[in-house]
């Protein structure tokens, strides 16, 4: 009897899960849009520097204020590769910051 209802468990949660992922993948096409449509321009007294995309190495020294425009969210980083103090912003606007050398910058969808 034991046998019997494992076996039972054992193959509905096997068909269970593989009908599941079946499922999810034709729902969802297994494709994620982390991408963004919009900017982050970080503002110095001499310069306004843009950017697009993700980016792991720059240098921007000095930063007045981050604005954030469109549908991107993101965070800039005073260390390469996205390490070190960061400031996270969560959502499109003009924010004042206390990181001042921007060494990385992370866009993403909000």
């Amino acid at each position: 009897m034991l046998k019997v209802f494992l076996t039972v468990v054992l193959l509905s949660t096997v068909r269970g899960t593989s009908l599941r992922r079946r499922r999810s993948v034709i729902n969802d096409g297994g494709h994620v849009e982390t991408e963004c449509v919009g900017n982050l321009r970080l503002v110095t007294n001499a310069k306004t520097e843009t950017f697009s995309t993700s980016m792991s190495r720059v240098l921007v020294r000095d930063i007045a204020r981050v604005v954030v425009e469109g549908s991107c969210c993101g965070v800039i980083y005073s260390g390469v590769n996205y390490r070190g103090r960061s400031h996270s912003i969560n959502r499109p606007g003009e924010f004042l910051t206390r990181v001042r050398h921007v060494k990385s910058v992370v866009l993403r969808r909000c």
